[in-house]
């Protein structure tokens, strides 16, 4: 024979439709899998997409670093006489860049160039993989 309170229990929580569910059943569990597997379709695309284009932009903000670098340094020394190798380049405005030479984004190919002299040269970077943006 049952206790009063084991049957205050059971009572209690009969009339409770709360206490009645013990858990989920299999196909309420097969539509959450579902709606997370359509979200995650939808957000994974968007992700690559939003992760390309970053690293686009820090690509080119990269080669206006160094444009306005070269800039900075014609303004204190004069056109330069003749071109400079990309090398010479680089070891002159290292006191124009805030860092370092900047390297190209995870995933890039290839290095920033600069070549030739004031009033003719050129940037260079990889924008895309084994493509070159001049």
């Amino acid at each position: 024979m049952k206790s009063v309170q084991e049957r205050a229990f059971l009572s209690y929580r009969h009339n409770n439709p709360l206490l009645n569910h013990s858990g989920f059943n299999l196909v309420e569990l097969m539509v959450v899998v579902a709606i997370i597997a359509v979200l995650l379709a939808v957000a994974v695309p968007v992700y690559e997409a939003v992760k390309t284009y970053a690293a686009e932009e820090a690509n080119e903000a990269n080669m206006r670093i160094i444009h306005g670098a070269v800039q900075m340094y014609i303004a204190d020394h004069g056109v330069p006489d003749g071109a400079f190798t990309s090398e010479q380049w680089e070891e002159k405005l290292k006191t124009y860049l805030m860092q370092e030479w900047p390297d190209p984004p995870p995933g890039y190919a290839g290095r920033y160039k600069v070549n030739g002299g004031f009033q003719n040269y050129t940037i260079s970077g990889v924008t895309k993989a084994h493509k070159n943006k001049e």
